[in-house]
């Protein structure tokens, strides 16, 4: 009797295994079902929706309309020549400065010609030249090295783990501390990077500490 139900046990295994091997190979066979031996790759989600960039308003020359299109447009538009720290943003959106088209005009100027010249462009100071003489500003020093122990941090900025100091800015003909078109833009070269650097707009920084 074990061995006739020993025997009746094997008979059975051997149906079952029968068709395990049958439901694999049909299985195996789907077109829609990846060999074992290879990784399933998951379909593309066409439901995921892409965030869109924000939409900036510019004028005909392609220039930001509204002061707070600014330091995108100077994201999208110079991110390999220049770069505004974050304190020159927040300065510059709390500033809510009436001519935005010019502002962006100063920044594409020490991007473009500015930029150049350090890098040793002769023919860029002409352009430079040009730029300042229609924007009715000029670029000097500004005296950020001298006043350094006197105003604290005020002229001095962080970029990359480097600190810079702001010994250049750009100055519109309106001088006023409280002339609301008045344009200064405080800056420097970090010669790692080889990009402009502003650290402060559009406000005169302190020349003493208050």
């Amino acid at each position: 009797e074990t061995d006739l139900a020993a025997g009746q046990w094997q008979a059975g295994w051997s149906i079952f295994l029968k068709h395990a091997d049958l439901a694999r190979s049909q299985f195996d066979a789907r077109e829609d079902v990846p060999p074992l031996d290879q990784p399933t790759i998951p379909p593309p989600d066409q439901d995921v929706i892409k965030p869109q960039a924000r939409v900036l308003t510019l004028d005909d020359e392609g220039y930001p309309l509204s002061i707070s299109d600014v330091p995108e447009w100077v994201d999208r538009t110079f991110a390999d020549r220049l770069v505004m720290v974050p304190r020159a943003r927040k300065a510059l959106l709390k500033s809510r400065h009436p001519d935005p088209g010019r502002m962006a005009r100063a920044i594409a100027a020490l991007a473009g010609p500015r930029r150049d010249l350090v890098l040793g462009d002769r023919n860029a100071r002409q352009r430079f030249e040009d730029d300042l003489l229609r924007l009715r500003m000029r670029d000097t020093f500004s005296n950020g090295e001298r006043l350094r122990g006197q105003t604290g941090a005020a002229y001095i900025i962080d970029h990359e783990g480097r600190r810079l100091i702001l010994e250049r800015h750009l100055c519109s003909n309106s001088s006023g501390f409280n002339d609301p078109r008045l344009i200064r833009i405080y800056y420097a070269y970090d010669r790692h990077s080889q990009k402009i650097v502003i650290g402060w707009l559009p406000t005169h920084l302190p020349t003493l500490i208050s």
